[in-house]
């Protein structure tokens, strides 16, 4: 806890006033879990946490609120954009956003990629980071196992809290940030061959292209939580062009 704290005192004064006050709301409501099961959480507001109302009434007599009804963000036409914009898509912001953004469902983005992977050579500098360019090129790798479904990862308590502001902030039109934290997992620190990571690194490209949606994953991501088809696609296309641009290609 003590670490979240630290980070929420670093991170919150970056927001705006709107993502602040969803942070404190979601950091507020997962210390609150986290206290009651431990014991600590005072009595009289551990009885309101676990369903009881402040004026006495149970908490099942509260009539539960109806959901939202935003289109399947799935049904996308074979160039890898969303079909139509209709007035609920105009209400998802999210949905909105990755309407005019490249993702790998594109055959062109995805020629794209592959076409700069080609540019890439053993020697390639670094223009940022720690890794070189096999280490590179197997990091991205490990990353398109996720999106497929074959591996993934629990998520991560500083993820529940902020993943969703931050997703916001990474799925737009500007470049992933130099420099980004990264899952340990993903971490390559080995030496790795460049031309057997390469042809690895365009299969798996290849692979999620041909896949479409249906064969995307269904686990959330380990930072930014649930994401759709069409998210994870567009997560992929930016994150290979940050590397992709880091040896300058």
């Amino acid at each position: 806890m003590r670490f979240v704290w630290v980070a929420m005192g670093s991170i919150i004064p970056t927001m705006s006033r709107r993502h602040r006050w969803v942070v404190s709301d979601r950091f507020f409501l997962i210390s609150r879990r986290v206290l009651s099961r431990r014991g600590i959480l005072p009595a009289d507001v551990r009885r309101r946490h676990d369903g009881a109302m402040p004026n006495g009434r149970a908490a099942e007599e509260r009539k539960p609120r109806a959901p939202h009804r935003y289109p399947n963000p799935t049904s996308v036409v074979p160039g890898g954009r969303c079909s139509t914009t209709t007035g609920d898509q105009r209400r998802n912001p999210e949905m909105l956003r990755c309407m005019h953004m490249k993702n790998l469902f594109e055959p062109s983005a995805a020629t794209e990629i592959r076409q700069r992977m080609a540019h890439l050579r053993p020697d390639s500098e670094r223009q940022w980071g720690k890794m070189n360019v096999a280490q590179m090129l197997a990091h991205c790798s490990a990353w398109m196992e996720w999106a497929v479904g074959l591996k993934s990862r629990p998520r991560s308590l500083v993820g529940r809290i902020f993943g969703k502001v931050a997703k916001s902030t990474v799925l737009n039109e500007k470049p992933i940030r130099r420099n980004m934290p990264t899952d340990k997992s993903l971490i390559v620190s080995d030496e790795r061959d460049f031309e057997v990571e390469r042809q690895r690194l365009v299969e798996w490209t290849d692979r999620f292209a041909a896949g479409g949606p249906e064969k995307c994953t269904n686990h959330p991501h380990s930072f930014f939580g649930k994401m759709t088809p069409l998210e994870w696609a567009t997560l992929a296309y930016k994150h290979l062009d940050h590397h992709l641009r880091q040896f300058g290609v």
